[in-house]
């Protein structure tokens, strides 16, 4: 009989997790945390994710480390793998939630502001996947990557208009599939989680007419919470997804059904 208490357990791993200071990447570190894995957790500012370390400790008994990280310089996210390693080890899983958006109409988008966006959105993430890979390789070990895409990979997100947000999103969709099939002869599986529309501290503070207007278009009727994810990141960084790689997987309460 299958112990589903063990295989989907996160225990003996190391996962480094980007943009984990807040939102939904915060909430994701504890459900990782819940499940025995140690966790690096990185955020532009140092101090703020040894603090957010220090309470995944405190709280769930495993080992942790809080470092900061500006993803779109890969100096600096070299940087960060050396820090890892010295404090708790190779990270053998990695999550890429670290982004940013842009709200404002393609038209008055200015160059280094479209730039930004694209430069964390995807360009961070590939100096993050490529180092993570570049040091497991190296070491003859597997893997797992999982990165937070959206689901505006799909659609086009509304009222809101935020177009570099959408093509970043798009274009980390496709990476993820290149790098699975890249990878998988090194026994590294890449794949995405896609979500709608989450709530967290930072929704809360978006305009209320925009929040209406994506509760309606949700066919669950509600926004989703963090806790909602977690399942399906801890299926594919467990060893139970050992044959699951360049999936998307879509959680946004049908919305991109309709």
């Amino acid at each position: 009989m299958i112990r589903y208490d063990e295989v989907f357990s996160l225990k003996e791993h190391i996962v480094l997790i980007t943009g984990s200071t807040r939102g939904i990447g915060r909430g994701l570190a504890d459900s990782i945390a819940a499940a025995g894995a140690d966790v690096a957790v990185v955020g532009t500012r140092e101090e703020t994710a040894k603090a957010v370390a220090e309470e995944i400790r405190e709280q769930f008994g495993v080992r942790t480390a809080g470092i900061g990280c500006d993803v779109r310089d890969s100096s600096q996210v070299r940087a960060m793998f050396d820090r890892c390693e010295e404090l708790l080890g190779t990270p053998d899983r990695l999550l890429n939630d670290a982004g940013i958006t842009l709200l404002k109409p393609a038209l008055e988008v200015e160059d280094e502001e479209f730039k930004n966006v694209i430069d964390v959105n995807l360009n961070g993430a590939f100096y993050c996947c490529r180092e993570f890979a570049k040091r497991l390789i190296r070491q003859g070990k597997k893997g797992a990557i999982v990165n937070l895409v959206s689901n505006s990979h799909l659609i086009v997100t509304r009222p809101q208009k935020e177009a570099a947000y959408n093509a970043s999103k798009a274009g980390l969709l496709m990476l993820t599939k290149t790098l699975a099939i890249e990878w998988m002869e090194y026994g590294i599986r890449v794949n995405s989680v896609s979500p709608g529309y989450i709530f967290t501290d930072m929704v809360n503070k978006e305009d209320p007419e925009w929040i209406r207007q994506w509760v309606e278009s949700i066919p669950l009727g509600r926004m989703g919470t963090p806790d909602e994810l977690a399942g399906a990141f801890l299926y594919l960084f467990s060893d139970s997804s050992g044959f699951t790689t360049g999936c998307d997987m879509v959680i946004d309460g049908g919305y991109t059904c309709v």
